[in-house]
């Protein structure tokens, strides 16, 4: 079967974290994120990719090629992003004897997200360098004799 190509899909994107539809999120009822929000979670590795050094290899998201990290650092984002609310709004309460803490998960979050983050970081860094010694030796190969005579 052909691996798929172009930008990730929100659906892909909802896929992997379980966030598909209201009724799969009892306590939220609701899906835990947005459009919106899971676009510009798409958008971010690739704007962290262009920006890091060395650069190599730019690439947009219709034609970026690694797509399993890619999802990875995608759901980082989510998840950091996540947890900055969570944190924003952290206020347990109680009423009528109940104890209500509904944002004290922003730690575990931002725990996961950091993680996938330095992932992608690392997973970037040794990419573009390795892009970047394949440019080199390329050129050097193309030399019929010693350039250095």
């Amino acid at each position: 079967a052909a691996m798929p190509t172009g930008p990730l899909s929100t659906w892909e994107v909802r896929m992997a974290m379980r966030d598909m539809c209201p009724d799969g999120n009892f306590l939220l009822d609701s899906v835990e994120f947005s459009q919106e929000e899971i676009m510009m979670a798409i958008r971010r590795p690739i704007e962290y990719w262009n920006g890091a050094n060395p650069p190599v290899a730019e690439f947009t998201i219709d034609n970026f090629p690694f797509r399993y990290q890619w999802l990875e650092a995608t759901i980082g984002e989510l998840l950091i992003m996540a947890a900055l609310w969570m944190r924003r709004n952290d206020l347990d309460y109680s009423a009528a004897g109940l104890q209500i803490m509904d944002t004290k998960k922003w730690p575990d979050y931002y725990k996961l997200g950091m993680e996938r983050r330095q992932n992608w970081q690392r997973y970037t860094e040794e990419k573009k360098k390795s892009i970047n010694a394949n440019n080199a030796y390329g050129t050097l190969t193309g030399y019929r004799s010693n350039p250095y005579r």
